[in-house]
């Protein structure tokens, strides 16, 4: 996305423990048309927030004038594993049916697991992904698998549905990461063109070392595309692009 002379760009910084965190980044946009871009919290201790005072278990953040150019992009940290399908049976955050088949049996397939024991191990490596209406990207927002029931097939992840929607899933990868941010870096270059001010990068803590190995991979790969510039940024518990709440990716956004 492309922010010159249009809408105001938002960097925020959310609260991961907040219960209604969800909602609350949704609701960035309600008041005010703007881009919204950011990460949830990632301390392990209290997650404070300076507004003002030291507070916590909100949104802080601030707001950039349209006048301020800045080109963004998202970049995935997981790769599908199969197709997407459709919802039949759910409820809340539990999914029971997918295409008139058990949830649970449809995971296990397409991660290649035959053993409905082992399901309970797939938790941080295989995730549901839920597609964005509309993308023209094929953009998913990845959930979390929160647990599943054997006797009757049921599969939790960690976002609520309903039946008729639409959900995939997907399994972290490393290459798949690296290839996809060397793409994105590339893409975004090319459209902010050669006066590029400085950046602000965000990463899922799941990412960094985690993934790549190296604490300065994402960084280094920036700088090689892009060149030596200024950049600040941190690692969050989960990202914001757009309103949107997505997990395991990286935003990178850079002044022009």
């Amino acid at each position: 996305n492309n922010f010159s002379g249009g809408l105001p760009f938002i960097l925020a910084h959310a609260d991961s423990a907040n219960p209604q965190i969800l909602n609350l980044v949704e609701g960035l946009t309600d008041t005010r048309e703007a881009f919204v871009v950011g990460g949830l919290t990632a301390s392990q201790k209290n997650a404070h927030h300076v507004s003002g005072s030291v507070t916590g278990g909100g949104v802080s953040g601030v707001v950039f004038s349209p006048h301020i150019e800045i080109v963004t992009s998202l970049s995935q940290g997981c790769l599908p594993i199969g197709k997407t399908h459709r919802i039949d049976k759910s409820n809340g955050n539990l999914i029971k049916e997918l295409d008139g088949r058990r949830a649970l049996d449809v995971l296990l397939e397409e991660a290649g697991i035959t053993s409905s024991g082992d399901a309970q191990n797939m938790a941080g490596q295989i995730h549901a992904a839920l597609p964005v209406t509309g993308s023209d990207t094929g953009d998913y927002l990845v959930r979390n698998l929160m647990g599943v029931d054997e006797g009757q097939g049921i599969v939790a992840i960690g976002a609520p549905v309903n039946d008729g929607d639409v959900v995939m899933f997907v399994r972290r990868d490393a290459d798949a990461a690296r290839l996809d941010l060397q793409n994105s870096i590339s893409s975004l270059k090319k459209r902010a063109g050669n006066n590029i001010k400085g950046g602000i990068y965000i990463s899922c803590i799941a990412r960094g070392p985690n993934m790549f190995g190296n604490q300065n991979a994402e960084i280094n790969l920036i700088r090689e595309i892009i060149g030596d510039i200024p950049i600040v940024g941190m690692f969050a518990n989960g990202e914001i692009s757009n309103s949107r709440l997505y997990t395991y990716t990286s935003v990178l956004n850079l002044f022009i």
